[in-house]
């Protein structure tokens, strides 16, 4: 628990009292747009469009962007306050009712004056699009806590780690998106430990090396499996040693994204087929922290990738939870789509939202 001064107000801005509020609930539908616009692809550019509709598809950015993100914008970030303001945009046309489709050409403009690898019109992976994307708008969006007061939080659960980084990134990305999790790297000689907590916007699964068919579930338990590791310096052999590191997760998001590594640092693409939960992932035996909820979650996005890395093509599917459908977005054509062939060995990032 955090325990505040008696003599200083806490400040903090609430993601859950700002969406609760009855207008903002209402927003979409007073719109009238139904978010099934496509997007032109502008060359290269379907990496960016499937991520652009899963976050389009995740209602409490929705509200947030189509609304009030103009109060909490920090001119002073890296990309002073463009790069949310031209997502603002994209939301809002992605929602507006003037046409089936639209091109988000000063989006990429704006993104690309600020990454390289985003002015051209070279095909990019769309998982570090997404990395890059939510961490500029968070910078974008971020209202330090400066007076907030942190004691008695635990330091072995990760508490006071998370206390702290919190205290200076409070935005409504890290709100809805971020977690925690905790690195132990142990030398193979000596047992000496070092642990440290990181902050995390989605958590990028290996896939098992053998077989075309894997389950969630089994990549989970690879990735907190632990893995050897060369060339550690141990502080107490005080010499380079082989070590074991252990990953644990502390802190799960109220919006929990999930990349499935399909390629290899060569290139090659692993086309397994993995089994997720669409209606109910229980995350209740993966997390290893001390706060008690409830850790189930349902999907409502994937980014979707057909082919090579080079040469490959990028999809969508998303549920429109107003009216419970699930529908393919390829670019300009959107149609609605089987949810039980959303499942497939072309699923890379999956979206998922905690219940209730």
């Amino acid at each position: 628990m955090y325990s505040h001064s008696k003599y200083s107000k806490l400040k903090i801005f609430s993601t859950a009292m700002v969406l609760r509020d009855p207008y903002l609930i209402n927003i979409l539908d007073s719109r009238g747009g139904d978010g099934l616009r496509g997007l032109q692809n502008l060359g290269n550019t379907c990496y960016m469009n499937s991520i652009l509709q899963c976050l389009s598809s995740t209602e409490d950015l929705v509200k947030y962007f189509m609304n009030i993100y103009s109060q909490f914008v920090n001119y002073k970030s890296r990309t002073k306050g463009l790069v949310a303001k031209e997502f603002s945009n994209v939301i809002k046309n992605l929602w507006s009712q003037s046409g089936r489709s639209f091109q988000c050409q000063q989006f990429k403009d704006s993104i690309g004056e600020y990454k390289d690898m985003f002015k051209h019109y070279d095909q990019q992976d769309s998982h570090e699009f997404l990395t890059i994307l939510l961490d500029w708008l968070h910078d974008d969006l971020n209202q330090p806590e400066d007076n907030r007061v942190i004691l008695g939080a635990s330091k072995e659960t990760g508490e006071e780690d998370w206390g702290h980084w919190t205290k200076a990134n409070n935005s409504i990305i890290q709100q809805l998106f971020y977690g925690q999790q905790k690195s132990t790297v142990s030398c193979d000689t000596c047992f000496e430990k070092s642990v440290t907590f990181e902050p995390f916007s989605s958590l990028s699964l290996p896939l098992p090396s053998e077989g075309n068919k894997c389950t969630l579930s089994d990549c989970l338990q690879l990735y907190l499996n632990g893995e050897s590791i060369c060339g550690w310096h141990c502080p107490r052999c005080k010499r380079s040693r082989d070590a074991t590191k252990k990953l644990d997760i502390m802190r799960l998001p109220p919006y929990l994204i999930i990349h499935l590594k399909r390629f290899s640092s060569n290139g090659y693409k692993k086309n397994s087929n993995v089994e997720f939960s669409r209606t109910d992932l229980d995350m209740s035996n993966f997390i290893n922290g001390l706060e008690h909820r409830n850790w189930k979650y349902c999907l409502y996005g994937v980014s979707n990738h057909i082919g090579s890395l080079d040469g490959g093509h990028y999809t969508a599917s998303c549920l429109k939870k107003s009216i419970n459908k699930w529908y393919k977005f390829d670019d300009v054509r959107v149609y609605e789509i089987d949810p039980s062939t959303i499942c497939s060995s072309e699923a890379y990032i999956l979206f998922y939202c905690r219940k209730n």
